[in-house]
């Protein structure tokens, strides 16, 4: 969460399977604008998102190429997976995170894998 920086004024969408622990640290962190999409949802077409969060969805690639398609990119995208799922998707995962303009691209362990958490630049987060 610390890394995610979450603010007030701040529209999270989260997609994925039980997401309750998600909401609920976003809204602790005083974001007041929390959607959740179950996993195999898409993301809603031009709907501005600052954060992104994807916990444990088989189609992240996806759901990133549609969002850069949008033209709505959020400033923070989180990705939550097993361990086994980030051996073969991370690599991929992180070329298309700095391809759609995420400079700061960390992993972290969880208790159930890894989570990717990729930030823009202020400066491009003007820029969609």
């Amino acid at each position: 969460m610390a890394a995610v920086e979450a603010g007030i004024t701040d529209r999270a969408l989260i997609i994925g399977s039980n997401v309750i622990e998600q909401v609920v640290a976003l809204a602790a962190a005083g974001c007041r604008s929390v959607l959740s999409l179950r996993a195999g949802a898409s993301c809603p077409r031009g709907e501005p998102v600052d954060i992104l969060w994807l916990a444990g969805t088989d189609d992240a690639l996806d759901i990133l190429a549609a969002a850069s398609r949008s033209g709505t990119a959020p400033r923070v995208v989180v990705i939550e997976m097993s361990a086994a799922e980030a051996e073969r998707t991370l690599r991929p995962l992180t070329r298309q995170l700095r391809a759609m303009g995420f400079v700061r691209v960390i992993s972290h362990r969880t208790n159930s894998g890894i989570a990717v958490v990729a930030a823009r630049p202020s400066w491009l987060r003007q820029i969609h």
